[in-house]
């Protein structure tokens, strides 16, 4: 029940904490985009597909855990909506191509989250399948226009690619029309369902909140996605005006070491990144193509600075992500279109939602994998073990949705969206549409603001960008969250490392190297006293001993035999003296 903390609740929460760190969720989220600027395939392949969606997994697959505290569903949810919105945001403004697909990645693992919190845990990780075909055609494309504009990111010095790469243009519409929720795409199917399920769930209170700034926020992606396309592929063709500026140069900048023509950079540095800065000197880049060709006199197949499509082992991998970008969500049909198929998961075991059922629990039937249908439902069960209600079996496809059947376990979660619409239409299907119909209208208002501000009438982006300067300053900044940590953490942790290193250096260190000082002073006394006094003593005595004795011995050691015979004969009448001295007095004496 919402607001009881158990065991399972703190399990939850630790899992939860490490999965925001994992899946780059609010407030865990800044090392994303950073990383995000490492190698583009590695961005695609890894970060796109699988790094960051370990988190999900784990959430997903201990799943029991989570649904066994409603407390825990609210907060997941929440800090998913927070981390789409948010991020979406910050994906507005950034001009570093990789930056914006790298806040896009953050916001739709937001999302994905945002099922998980609702209880469509299979449809967080559909929306992990769908975003790794359409993410990873991004990323390999914004691979591929690097490429072929000899390194440069910045969008800013882009536009019109569209006739010199096509491959890449066509695949690249492809990934668009996927994470805008266009239908047959199959971001549409996943993201969808997203958003009928946040409307419709009955697992946690406030889901219509989630299905507002869940809305909000693909209105946003739609927005980012199209200014990417139009400042990327269409408009004028500003890599030819001179100067472009002195960002693109990392290819070029060792024609000031081989004496060529330099020029100063006169832009800053797109986005964060560590590139050359005004006034620097670097080598010559961007400028009028036949000057270049004149001055460096390689006009090779890159055309100077023109763009150029890339080769086909970059393109042809496009074309492969490109189709499942296109088709791959059809493995995910929702109950929406069951009229149309015919059955509410076509594709029998082939629909994802089939085919993960064996790893989602039902809070209402108590079980894994229950058959569709297989059970009618029946009053609730107080359990003892957690103190939540629990119901016997009802059918599994409705549980599994989050509509109706979860308040038999979860109580009553307030206003829920769906039913009120229901209310009005008297039908689940045509609600289920009203809510397709919304989620593709919303996409289309992104799309068509998109083009407004940034294809047909270009001067609106500068326009608005200064009347929500305060607005557009902070996004662009990406709320100062970067700055924040480095003065919150980072710089408070050096300041005690170094509080550390002086206590150590000055107090242990200190106190150690005093007891060293102390010991060797110790030992210089009791060194001197030993040299000084009793080797001096000893050698004082031996040395009167010896000058003594010496010539003594010396004397008494002549070296002829009458001599010792003599002393030998004296020793003698001296003991024999000795021995008998007291019978020789005795006889004096009388």
């Amino acid at each position: 029940l919402l607001g009881h903390w158990g065991v399972l609740s703190w399990i939850a929460l630790g899992l939860f904490i490490g999965a925001c760190g994992k899946s780059a969720q609010l407030p865990l989220h800044v090392w994303l985009p950073d990383a995000m600027a490492g190698p583009t395939p590695v961005s695609a392949l890894i970060h796109a597909a699988t790094m960051v969606t370990a988190g999900l997994y784990m959430v997903t697959r201990t799943n029991v855990i989570f649904q066994h505290s409603q407390t825990m569903l609210l907060v997941v949810a929440l800090v998913g909506a927070a981390t789409a919105i948010f991020a979406a945001t910050i994906g507005i403004t950034q001009n570093d191509i990789k930056k914006v697909l790298a806040y896009s990645t953050v916001s739709q693992l937001g999302f994905m989250f945002m099922a998980c919190g609702v209880g469509a845990f299979v449809i967080g990780i559909f929306h992990v399948m769908t975003h790794a075909f359409f993410k990873a055609l991004m990323f390999l494309g914004a691979g591929s226009v690097i490429h072929g504009m000899h390194h440069e990111q910045d969008m800013r010095r882009m536009g019109g690619l569209k006739k010199y790469m096509p491959y890449t243009y066509w695949t690249f519409m492809a990934g668009w029309l996927a994470i805008c929720g266009i239908i047959p795409f199959s971001g549409f199917w996943s993201k969808d369902e997203i958003l009928w399920n946040a409307a419709s769930t009955t697992h946690i209170p406030l889901g219509w909140i989630v299905w507002i700034v869940g809305t909000i926020a693909a209105t946003c992606t739609a927005f980012y996605m199209t200014r990417l396309m139009a400042m990327t592929f269409w408009g004028r063709e500003r890599f030819l005006e001179a100067p472009a500026g002195g960002e693109a140069d990392e290819a070029h900048a060792s024609a000031y070491d081989k004496g060529l023509a330099q020029h100063d950079a006169t832009f800053a540095s797109a986005g964060d990144r560590p590139r050359h800065e005004p006034g620097e000197h670097v080598g010559p880049v961007h400028e009028d193509v036949a000057h270049h060709v004149a001055t460096h006199g390689h006009g090779d197949h890159h055309g100077a600075h023109i763009p150029h499509e890339s080769p086909p082992s970059m393109w042809v991998p496009l074309a492969v992500l490109a189709i499942l970008a296109t088709l791959g969500g059809l493995v995910g049909i929702g109950p929406a279109f069951r009229t149309l198929t015919g059955t509410e998961h076509p594709g029998g075991h082939l629909n994802i939602v089939t085919w993960l059922n064996p790893i989602i629990w039902n809070p209402v039937t108590r079980e894994f994998n229950t058959p569709e249908g297989g059970h009618e439902a029946a009053a609730p069960v107080e359990t003892a073990a957690h103190g939540e209600t629990a119901a016997p079996p009802v059918a599994e496809g409705a549980a599994e949705a989050g509509h109706g059947s979860a308040a038999a376990v979860y109580g009553d979660t307030g206003f829920n969206l769906a039913h009120a619409v229901e209310g009005s239409t008297h039908s689940e299907l045509a609600t289920e549409w009203i809510f397709i119909i919304i989620s593709l209208v919303v996409a289309g208002i992104g799309m068509l603001l998109g083009g407004l501000f940034y294809i047909w009438r270009p001067a609106l982006a500068g326009v608005w960008s200064q009347r929500l300067r305060p607005l557009y300053v902070a996004s662009y900044n990406k709320y100062w969250v970067d700055e924040f940590y480095g003065w919150a953490i980072t710089r408070r942790t050096m300041g005690l490392a170094r509080a550390v290193y002086r206590f150590d250096s000055g107090i242990v260190d200190g106190i150690v190297n005093g007891l060293a000082w102390l010991s060797r002073l110790f030992s210089r006394i009791v060194g001197g006293f030993d040299k000084y006094f009793v080797d001096g003593l000893v050698n004082t005595v031996a040395a009167f001993i010896m000058r003594l004795m010496s010539p003594l011995f010396r004397a008494a050691q002549t070296g002829f035999t009458q001599n010792y015979a003599l002393v030998m004969v004296v020793g003698l009448m001296v003991a024999i003296a000795l021995v008998f001295a007291r019978d020789l007095l005795a006889a004096l004496q009388r």
